[in-house]
């Protein structure tokens, strides 16, 4: 992942056939430096407990393999039940439960005194376009700008995503870089040996 220009250069100086992209995609970093009035608190907006694994376990993995086209469930799933457990004991993931289902999730993977990078953003299907997504990141956002000087986010760059986008504006985040991921295949065993 890199800026769209420097992402295309690296990619030009690539082998042909050496190991070929999988998934190419550019994405949006969009950024928040000051907090933001929250008229309708979100009262069920708060750190997810360890009891809350098996809610967020399947999000997160539903959100992965939307994003890189891999299952970490069938790849490693214990593997990825301890990493989404150690997020969470390490009060980085951030969730809102209403009815024993989760509505709304955020993960903090980058927490340091000049930015926090929110990734696997989720809003239930039924409570997107409601306005609850922005609600619940202008009301993180304001806790994580307590300790922080910016908070960013990324979202796809195609009309599939235009509905987060406008959630992250909604939350009064403003468009900061554009950016291009490429997932390369994965070298066989036999290519590895």
């Amino acid at each position: 992942m890199g800026q769209q220009q420097r992402v295309s250069r690296l990619m030009s100086y690539y082998t042909p056939g050496a190991q070929p992209p999988r998934k190419t995609f550019r994405e949006l970093l969009f950024e928040q430096r000051s907090k933001e009035r929250v008229e309708d608190p979100v009262s069920c907006l708060r750190r997810a407990t360890i009891d809350e694994l098996d809610l967020v376990v399947p999000v997160h993995a539903a959100m992965t393999v939307e994003e890189t086209g891999v299952n970490p469930l069938e790849v490693d799933p214990l593997g990825f039940r301890k990493r989404c457990a150690r997020r969470i004991q390490q009060g980085r993931v951030w969730v809102c439960i209403k009815d024993e289902q989760l509505v709304f999730k955020a993960d903090v993977i980058t927490d340091l005194p000049e930015v926090n990078y929110l990734e696997g953003i989720y809003v239930r299907p039924e409570d997107r376009g409601h306005g609850l997504g922005a609600r619940c990141m202008r009301q993180l956002t304001n806790v994580l700008l307590t300790h922080t000087k910016s908070v960013c986010a990324m979202t796809k760059e195609e009309k599939s995503a235009a509905a987060a986008e406008a959630c992250y504006r909604n939350a009064g985040y403003r468009l900061r870089e554009r950016y291009e991921t490429v997932y390369l295949e994965q070298k066989s065993d036999a290519m590895v040996n």
